[in-house]
């Protein structure tokens, strides 16, 4: 079994390493999907839109995956909106489908109640996300974060606050919702996710904040029971 993932806003597939390390043990093979303009594709420049990230997610997976194999789709915030574009994509070229599609921290791509971040103060920036647990205001003092990272996390906000969803057609594989019990989106700001799926899907809520996927400590046995359940 692969599972392919799908880093939130800012980040890249190594946020996914620590998972990895895990589900190796159970025979679930982790491919953190790596984004342009960061890591190991640093040279190609940004995308565009979310749209295109999920374009080439699916391209991805076509020419990765074997017919015969079965996979699974993960994505964390920002990653769960390119999940569902890639399996939109995976829909329109006639690609195997996934068996099964993790969406985390995020509303449905119809109700994106987005924060407006304010992308033109690197200050106020970054106060808004350390609300969110995501990163510290210190990193301001670091001209690394300045000079690097902070252009791919604006780059990455620019996306979601651009993305304006199309009629899609409805996920026909199993949907598994997860959200953090102290997190903004969860509850019924979530239950929207019925409404593109043909089943319903399963919710699932963990102990954290916006980041509950990426804690310290964090058990992930949750995950791999949904995974392996039929």
């Amino acid at each position: 079994m692969k599972l392919i993932t799908f880093a939130y806003a800012g980040g890249d597939g190594h946020v996914y390493y620590r998972m990895k390390n895990k589900f190796s043990k159970y025979g679930v093979d982790l491919l953190p999907y790596m984004y342009k303009g960061r890591g190991s594709r640093v040279d190609e420049g940004f995308y565009s839109s979310l749209f295109e990230v999920g374009l080439e997610a699916s391209e991805f997976i076509m020419n990765n995956i074997d017919i015969e194999e079965d996979y699974m789709l993960l994505g964390h915030s920002m990653g769960s909106i390119v999940a569902f574009e890639c399996y939109q994509q995976l829909v329109k070229i006639g690609c195997k489908l996934p068996k099964k599609i993790f969406f985390s921290g995020q509303y449905p791509p119809d109700k994106l109640n987005t924060i407006k971040y304010d992308l033109g103060n690197d200050s106020r920036l970054v106060y808004q996300l350390s609300k969110l647990g995501a990163i510290t205001t210190e990193l301001l003092y670091i001209p690394e974060f300045k000079e690097i990272f902070l252009p791919i996390i604006k780059n990455d906000l620019r996306l979601i606050e651009e993305y304006t969803f199309r009629v899609s057609q409805k996920i026909i594989v199993p949907t598994i919702i997860l959200t953090g019990s102290q997190d903004e989106i969860r509850g019924e700001k979530v239950d929207g996710w019925s409404d593109h799926s043909t089943q319903k899907p399963t919710f699932i809520e963990i102990e954290g904040n916006h980041f509950f996927l990426f804690k310290q400590g964090i058990n992930y046995d949750f995950l791999l029971i949904e995974i392996f359940k039929d």
